[in-house]
C-alpha cells in the first residue's frame, strides 16, 4: 500500500473485515535497537529485487517519500512516513531539518545515531512498509490490535443502548477511526435538559467515536458528542487508553463501558456553564478558543459566523460553547480531511468547557485579527 492510503466504509462487517485482513498480513518484529540500519531507496536493485508491477509501485512510492529501507537480521522493508517520528526517537534525534537535507545525509544520522540505541525496537510492518518502530522493550509499547479494539466497541454499545447504528469507518496508515450513533433514553433526558425550548424533528442521539492507531499517533481513545440533526455538541474530554503500561482490550472494554456515566458528568458541566453570564461575548469567545489552541483565522471565522446569526450583547457560556462547537465544521468545509487533525481540534473545542470563561471575559480587542 502506498503512504497515502485510505479507505472509508459504510458498513461495519467490511470495516471490521478490512482491520482484520490487515492484521493477519501485519509483522510485529522485535530486534535490538542498535541492529536497525538505515538503507538509501535509490541503493536498492528494484529490477532484480521486484518482479511485479505493485511491488515496484511500493518501491517507487519509498523513493518519492521517505527515500529509505530499514534492515535488521535478515529483514529490509521499505520505510513509510508514519515510521519516521518513532524512528527518529529511537535514534534520539529531533528537529525539521531532518525532513530538509539529503537521503544520504539522513541515512548517515540515522545509522551513527542508532549505535548508541539501547533495549529492544518492535518494528511494525503493514502494508508491505514498515509504518512504526515502537520502543519494545516489556514496559513500553502494548499492542491493542484494532478489529479487537472496533468489535469490542460494537458490542459494549449494544449492550449498554436500546438503538446502535454504525455510521462509518476510515482507515490510513497513520489512524483508524469508527462511528456509531446511539440512543437511550437517558439520551433524551440529557437533551431535553440542555435544550429546554429546542423543537427538532430529530430525535438526539448521541455519536460515539473511536480512533485508534498500531503508529503511536493516537491511543485507543472515545469521542462522544450530542447531536440532534442542527447542533452538535462535544461533550468533554475524551476517554484515553494509551499504547503502555501494558494495556489490553479488557482495559479498553472498561474504558467503553464508562461512556454514559462520563456523558451524563459532562452534561452537568454543560449545565454549569449556563450560570456563566459573558458581557463580551465575542470578545471571550475568540480568546478562549486561543486559550484552547485554535488558530487566530479558524477562531475569528467562528466568531464572525456567531455575529452573523446571533443577537449582540451579554450571552452565557452555554451559548458560546455551542458556538465554538461549529468551529469543526467550519474547518472540515474548508478542507481539513485530515482525522487525527480533526480529532485533535475537537479535543481543543472539548477543553473550552473546564476553563475559567470569567477571565476571558474582556471588552480588549488588541488580540482580534481580520
Amino acid at each position: 500500500m502506498k503512504d497515502n492510503f485510505e479507505v472509508y466504509f459504510n458498513k461495519e462487517l467490511e470495516f471490521l473485515s478490512f482491520l482484520q485482513d490487515m492484521e493477519s498480513e501485519a509483522k510485529w518484529l522485535r530486534t535490538p535497537t542498535n541492529s536497525l540500519r538505515a538503507v538509501t531507496a535509490k541503493n536498492i536493485d528494484a529490477a532484480a529485487r521486484y518482479a511485479t508491477l505493485p511491488e515496484l509501485e511500493i518501491y517507487q512510492d519509498t523513493v518519492e517519500n521517505t527515500g529509505l529501507y530499514v534492515k535488521f537480521g535478515k529483514e529490509e522493508f521499505p520505510v513509510g512516513n508514519t515510521a519516521m517520528p518513532t524512528y527518529y526517537a529511537r535514534c534520539r534525534i529531533s528537529g525539521s531539518a531532518l525532513r530538509e537535507i539529503s537521503k544520504d545525509d539522513l541515512r548517515t544520522i540515522l545509522n551513527k545515531c542508532i549505535q548508541v540505541g539501547k533495549g529492544t525496537a518492535l518494528v511494525y510492518v503493514a502494508g508491505e512498509k514498515v509504518r512504526a518502530i515502537h520502543a519494545g522493550d516489556e514496559n513500553d509499547y502494548a499492542i491493542l490490535p484494532m478489529g479487537e479494539v472496533f468489535q469490542t466497541a460494537g458490542r459494549v454499545l449494544r449492550k449498554d443502548f436500546s438503538e446502535v447504528d454504525f455510521i462509518n469507518g476510515f482507515y490510513d496508515h497513520m489512524l483508524s477511526v469508527g462511528r456509531w450513533s446511539v440512543f437511550s433514553e437517558g439520551i433524551a433526558d440529557a437533551y431535553d435538559l440542555l435544550f429546554p425550548q429546542n423543537v427538532s424533528n430529530d430525535r438526539a442521539r448521541c455519536v460515539i467515536s473511536v480512533s485508534t492507531s498500531n503508529t503511536g499517533f493516537s491511543g485507543a481513545n472515545i469521542h462522544y458528542s450530542l447531536v440532534d440533526g442542527m447542533t452538535t455538541v462535544f461533550c468533554g474530554r475524551a476517554i484515553k487508553l494509551e499504547h503502555k503500561n501494558h494495556a489490553s482490550i479488557p482495559d479498553f472494554r472498561g474504558n467503553m463501558e464508562l461512556i454514559l456515566a462520563k456523558f451524563k458528568e459532562s452534561i452537568a458541566d454543560l449545565e454549569g456553564l449556563k450560570k456563566i453570564i459573558i458581557r463580551n461575548p465575542d470578545e471571550c469567545m475568540y480568546n478562549i478558543m486561543l486559550k484552547a489552541g485554535i488558530g487566530k483565522k479558524l477562531a475569528a471565522e467562528t466568531v464572525e459566523k456567531r455575529q452573523v446569526l446571533t443577537n449582540p450583547g451579554k450571552s452565557n457560556a452555554f451559548d458560546l460553547y455551542l458556538d465554538i462547537c461549529q468551529c469543526v465544521d467550519i474547518a472540515v468545509a474548508e478542507g481539513m480531511d485530515n482525522g487525527r487533525l480533526i480529532e485533535d481540534l475537537e479535543e481543543k473545542v472539548s477543553s473550552c468547557i473546564f476553563m475559567k470563561w470569567s477571565e476571558f471575559d474582556t471588552p480588549k480587542i488588541s488580540r482580534r485579527t481580520a
